[in-house]
């Protein structure tokens, strides 16, 4: 069965969007602006915003300084093994949620 290439840059952005809407949300429940985010991760601001709007993913370098400032922000299954490793935490949306609400 042949998977048509559509069906992959939809799966693609859908992975994208649920890691850009976990980084802006647990952002937002620690209290930090994009701008101290993007210094302290020392990236441009532009970058953050596009791995928050889902233009974008962050390098395995920079997805590992965002969960040492952030938490957990992507479950193993949503990216290669290849690219991004094991073990990583189980993540709760709903709980990612409440917590940038409060």
């Amino acid at each position: 069965m042949e998977i048509h290439p559509d069906s992959k840059l939809k799966d693609n952005l859908d992975v994208r969007k649920k890691i850009g809407n976990r980084i802006k949300a647990r952002r937002m429940a620690k209290g930090l602006s994009q701008e101290k985010l993007a210094q302290l991760l020392k990236v441009s601001w532009a970058s953050l915003c596009r791995w928050e709007n889902a233009q974008r993913t962050p390098t395995p370098g920079n997805l590992a300084r965002l969960e040492e400032i952030l938490g957990p922000v992507h479950k193993p299954e949503e990216l290669a093994e290849e690219r991004y490793g094991k073990g990583d935490p189980e993540l709760d949306d709903d709980e990612i949620q409440k917590e940038a609400q409060e």
